[in-house]
């Protein structure tokens, strides 16, 4: 249950992003979900303000029953600076997971804006105050001697804003490191539909570690 969709690669041109994830069991069917993205901002506004850090993270409770999963989560975006035209927001939603068959899952995220950040102050004009995010996860695809590789193929549509298509093979070096690549194929939507910046794709790099 994490997002591989939602990262602004733009704005770390390129850089570091640190994804530090946590969960805390209560019980066999529910447990406390922490998703965090620590991202090397590495940016410059309109307003000349210098931005370092973007801080992207969930809260949510995990509730679990047979094969079915139900996540509701809060979710907030703010940076190391505020700047005027205000791009730290927040939002509310939810992720429905199911288990469709022995390693194969669908998941289905969807949240709304609980505030004005993402918006062009200028003009009143609002974008990413929606966003819907399907992915399908297949593991152990297929094995490289005895390393497993998993599949994921995503989609997040953030409306007035980006499409982002997102593919990702994961190796699993041992139970505790996997190493991932990921490309994201981004596509902007409305008034950002000729925007550089929202139609680059990337290549991205994962090391994970569990613990």
């Amino acid at each position: 249950m994490i997002s591989d969709g939602g990262t602004n690669y733009n704005n770390t041109r390129p850089g570091l992003v640190i994804d530090s994830h946590f969960t805390y069991l209560l019980n066999k069917n529910f447990a406390i979900r922490s998703v965090n993205h620590i991202i090397n901002y590495d940016d410059t506004v309109n307003d000349g303000t210098e931005q370092n850090f973007e801080f992207d993270q969930r809260l949510g409770l995990i509730i679990k029953k047979k094969n079915l999963v139900l996540m509701p989560y809060a979710k907030i975006t703010h940076h190391d600076k505020n700047v005027s035209t205000q791009n730290d927001n927040s939002h509310l939603g939810f992720v429905f997971q199911a288990k469709l068959h022995k390693d194969l899952f669908f998941d289905y995220d969807y949240r709304e804006e609980t505030s004005n950040g993402a918006k062009i102050v200028r003009t009143g004009y609002v974008y990413g105050d929606k966003v819907t995010d399907v992915k399908l996860t297949k593991k152990n695809l297929f094995f490289l001697d005895v390393f497993p590789v998993h599949l994921k193929i995503a989609q997040t549509d953030v409306s007035n804003f980006r499409r982002s298509r997102v593919i990702k093979t994961t190796l699993d070096i041992n139970k505790k490191i996997d190493l991932a690549i990921k490309y994201v194929d981004n596509s902007g939507k409305s008034f950002f539909k000729n925007n550089v910046a929202q139609n680059r794709n990337y290549l991205v790099a994962e090391f994970g570690y569990k613990f």
